[in-house]
């Protein structure tokens, strides 16, 4: 069965924008219970919630948080502190290697992003009243992966980079090739100028020889239509 053909059936409720859900939180902990990694990229890391959660299901296995904003990265850096496993890169992931502008939301900096608010959005949203922006290195996923000798098969990605998730699938390629699991957020309506869509990631999914795992859904619009859903994608069995 494709990927698309799997969506429907495993939609059950909504929930507001970035609370993380039970149902997130359980299908991490049956993914982590059930699958062994040998590593954590966990890209788009914000206030580390992600990476902390990984740490304290898998002990010793090591974590890589990727925040480009300065404020979020010290702020980990904090949380980090004394822990080896631990370790905080300051960088954006996409396409290509170089510098990239990051608009910098309110509050939280959960909206942060290397893309335009799309404008249809912002009185729905208000946090994509962007109030700053920072310039920020940019590197790709398989370019790290080489240098720091992580190309082999036992990797769990998380990508969470507000509209910008694509472009870091397409700089790692040859990484997400061996990883073991891959946890994305899909855009059923684009809040950012983007032109990729969760058909876009679906595909590249399916082409890399991952299947749906499972899928929580995030960002019921005004009508209950889905804008968001994190998607859990697990390494295809070879048959």
């Amino acid at each position: 069965m494709g990927l698309s053909c799997g969506i429907a059936r495993l939609f059950g409720y909504d929930l507001m924008r970035y609370k993380k859900s039970f149902r997130f939180e359980a299908t991490l902990d049956r993914l982590l219970k059930h699958h062994t990694f040998s590593g954590v990229l966990d890209i788009g890391a914000n206030n580390g919630w992600f990476s902390g959660h990984c740490i304290k299901s898998l002990g010793d296995v090591p974590v890589w948080s990727f925040e480009p904003a300065e404020a979020l990265a010290n702020r980990l850096r904090k949380k980090a502190a004394g822990n080896p496993n631990w370790q905080i890169v300051q960088a954006a992931l996409g396409d290509q290697a170089g510098e990239a502008t990051l608009n910098i939301s309110a509050g939280s900096g959960v909206f942060n992003s290397l893309n335009a608010a799309n404008p249809d959005f912002i009185d729905r949203f208000s946090e994509l009243n962007f109030v700053g922006s920072e310039t920020v290195k940019v590197t790709t996923l398989d370019t790290f992966a080489e240098q720091n000798r992580l190309l082999d098969d036992g990797l769990l990605v998380k990508i969470d980079t507000q509209g910008h998730d694509y472009k870091v699938l397409k700089g790692g390629v040859r990484t997400l090739a061996g990883a073991r699991a891959i946890i994305i957020e899909l855009p059923f309506q684009n809040i950012y100028e983007t032109t990729e869509s969760y058909r876009d990631i679906l595909d590249f999914m399916e082409g890399a020889g991952f299947d749906i795992y499972s899928l929580s859904p995030i960002s019921p619009g005004e009508d209950g239509a889905l804008i968001e859903a994190d998607g859990f994608f697990v390494r295809r069995k070879a048959a």
